[in-house]
């Protein structure tokens, strides 16, 4: 998950990302990599004991849409409208290109 982690995602404090894309994404990146898929369960439990999201305050919560600070990922080229509410990992964003690795060490 670790390395999921740091491959895909910002700890960012006012962002969040859309715990279902999150689960999809990590879903397909197992796959990916030839190692078996997790239940949700799984995921949503593991996650939220990652030492690393722990150590960054992460937690997963329901939020609303009006919120803001939401980070998207697309998956097939397009992404949907935002549901009214939906549940959300707090204090993540996807990583963008524009990203410098480096000043997150």
């Amino acid at each position: 998950m670790a390395r999921y982690i740091d491959d895909n995602l910002i700890f960012d404090s006012s962002s969040h990302v859309m715990a279902a894309e999150l689960f999809a994404d990590f879903g397909s990146w197992l796959t990916d990599h030839g190692h078996k898929g997790w239940s949700e369960g799984s995921f949503a439990s593991r996650m939220a004991q990652h030492e690393l999201c722990v150590a960054a305050g992460i937690e997963r919560t329901r939020v609303r849409a009006k919120r803001g600070g939401v980070s998207r990922k697309a998956h097939s080229g397009s992404i949907g409208p935002l549901p009214e509410r939906y549940w959300a990992w707090l204090g993540l964003r996807w990583f963008r290109t524009s990203d410098d690795r480096d000043a997150d060490a």
